[in-house]
């Protein structure tokens, strides 16, 4: 978990359509996150994370926003170096990877992969860092 704590602050990837965020802070033995997009002066929130003990695996466990009845997925680290670390779920529909990878202490590539229609799909998410 203490190798993790290098998330924490805000991370911003700018796109055609906006910008996308990722906001992290430490709370007691866990990290929380939110990832919200902004185009032109409309914010929308994407969905909220905790990153922290799960059935006693260190667990990334995201909720998607805006839908009541959406439950957290839990997808437990399986690997793990000073700057990547890999979460994988294979009984989830997609994704069933979620991957950070860290470039020195202000960039972050992160991305989400499984199948669709029978073929990987991958989806990347290329974050600086804004505080």
């Amino acid at each position: 978990m203490q190798a993790l704590r290098v998330l924490t602050g805000s991370w911003k990837m700018q796109t055609q359509k906006g910008e996308i965020w990722e906001r992290w802070q430490q709370e007691k033995h866990q990290l929380k996150g939110v990832s919200f997009s902004v185009k032109a002066k409309d914010t929308t929130q994407l969905e909220d994370v905790i990153l922290g003990i799960h059935n006693g695996k260190l667990s990334y466990a995201p909720r998607t926003s805006g839908d009541a009845e959406s439950k957290r997925v839990y997808f437990t680290l399986v690997k793990q170096s000073a700057t990547r670390f890999e979460f994988e779920n294979l009984q989830h529909d997609f994704p069933q990877r979620i991957v950070y990878q860290f470039f020195g202490t202000d960039s972050l590539h992160a991305w989400i992969e499984g199948p669709i229609n029978g073929s990987l799909q991958q989806q990347h998410y290329y974050y600086k860092r804004m505080q």
